[in-house]
């Protein structure tokens, strides 16, 4: 198993992980920026588990 340390990196070129911090920082402003209401986490686990049931289903 490969140890993860700070000087080595996941990604196969530098412009990848370049691209992957611009997604990344991208993803944060916006989520940052969202002016709606929060969601209480119980909220947010029963939705996330009615999509899997509901993913579950369709596969049946």
């Amino acid at each position: 198993m490969n140890e993860h340390t700070p000087l080595t990196s996941e990604f196969e070129t530098p412009e990848q992980a370049i691209a992957w911090e611009a997604w990344l920082n991208a993803k944060v402003a916006a989520s940052l920026a969202d002016t709606r209401a929060p969601v209480a986490h119980d909220e947010a686990m029963a939705r996330a588990r009615g999509i899997i049931r509901s993913k579950a289903r369709d596969r049946a």
